[in-house]
């Protein structure tokens, strides 16, 4: 019985060195000849015009709306600004993403990233228009409100989280200011009567 236990383990161990020898030519192989979606970069400078632009763009976004970067994060400190004059500095960085965008030769692109730099024009051009039209200024409507996402649907995992909630809840009095502000001036009947 031992001679059997031990020629299977010999047989495993045998198996799994051919399979680790396998591996390693492999990765060789890729070291010599890195792998065809590399060298599509390197071939499509398009493409790594589109990612570098989309992927700043979404570092600037979470930085300045305050998102969360990973589902293990704490999360912000703070609530976003979202007073008149951080709408027109969020306006102007958009305006000026969509004109970079458009210097990127969509023929040039590979075929997955012109349906990227698709998605994120429409982004784009949303959060334009939510801005021009002032979308800001009614934060409270049918669809939610600013509030609704403020406290977590379930407790907190570590001390960290919690020191950011009560960071963000510190916050508050400003969040709650700017709101207030937006929601006076796109209410008709908010604004004091004139004449």
């Amino acid at each position: 019985m031992n001679d059997r236990r031990s020629s299977g383990f010999l047989n495993v161990a045998v198996r799994l060195g051919q399979r680790w020898r396998q591996l390693g030519a492999t990765l060789a192989l890729f070291a010599v000849a890195p792998p065809a979606f590399a060298q599509q970069d390197a071939t499509r400078p398009a493409d790594a015009s589109l990612k570098a632009l989309y992927q700043a763009e979404w570092a600037w976004r979470t930085a300045e709306l305050g998102l969360e970067r990973a589902p293990d994060s704490p999360g912000p400190d703070r609530f976003p600004s979202v007073d008149a004059a951080s709408q027109q500095r969020r306006l102007t960085y958009w305006q000026r993403t969509l004109a970079e965008l458009d210097r990127i030769p969509l023929a040039r692109l590979s075929a997955e990233e012109r349906i990227n730099a698709a998605v994120f024009r429409t982004v784009l051009q949303s959060s334009v228009a939510s801005i021009r039209y002032k979308d800001y200024e009614a934060p409270v409507t049918s669809g939610g409100s600013f509030w609704t996402w403020m406290a977590p649907r379930q407790g907190f995992r570590t001390a960290a989280h919690y020191r950011a909630y009560l960071a963000r809840l510190r916050d508050l009095p400003r969040y709650l200011d700017q709101q207030t502000s937006n929601l006076r001036a796109g209410s008709p009947a908010a604004s004091p009567r004139r004449g």
